[in-house]
């Protein structure tokens, strides 16, 4: 009804698009267009549900990463290819900590979905997360950025990519430019 953001995996076999107005996610196999989508996600604060979804990303092996800005949910859950939730991490305290979401806003992941990025456009900074796909958990690794119009920081981004030796890339409006980040 109200489409906010969209994704498509490193394959090109599937398309999600964030649904904001019915607050989920819908999921389209391109490999068989004709077949139904697939809806997940709800309005709620449990796993599996969102409050305000601003970003998703896709990786290699079929999961759909949603960022949630709602206050109180800044976090970043994971589904698998079929729609369950598996896990989700991302957590804000006081916001003064260097792994707290302030206020997510742009997401990228790699193709392994190994490492996540995340814009926070409070912060104005990107947090590099390590991922551990097998413990069901999330490790900050560290932040880049910075408000400003020099190399390296950012003013408005809006779109973040990961290429597959791990390279991000930065939009940014306002600079006018693309940045490539080496966070490796």
């Amino acid at each position: 009804e109200r489409p906010a953001a969209m994704a498509i995996s490193p394959d090109g076999a599937t398309l999600c698009v964030l649904d904001s107005r019915r607050v989920c996610v819908v999921r389209f196999n391109l490999a068989k267009p004709d077949d139904r989508p697939l809806i997940f996600g709800q309005p709620g604060k449990n796993n599996g549900q969102f409050k305000e979804p601003v970003a998703l990303a896709l990786d290699g092996e079929g999961r759909t990463w949603v960022a949630d800005a709602g206050s109180s949910q800044q976090r970043i859950s994971i589904f698998d290819a079929t729609g369950a939730f598996l896990f989700q991490f991302g957590r804000y305290d006081r916001g003064r900590d260097a792994d707290e979401l302030q206020r997510p806003a742009l997401l990228a992941v790699d193709a392994a979905g190994a490492t996540a990025y995340v814009y926070d456009s409070r912060r104005y900074e990107v947090m590099k997360f390590t991922v551990d796909q097998a413990a069901k958990k999330a490790a900050h690794a560290t932040n880049t950025g910075g408000r400003g119009k020099e190399p390296g920081q950012y003013y408005a981004p809006v779109a973040l990519a990961c290429d597959r030796q791990g390279l991000l890339y930065v939009l940014d409006s306002s600079r006018r430019d693309v940045q490539a980040v080496d966070v490796r």
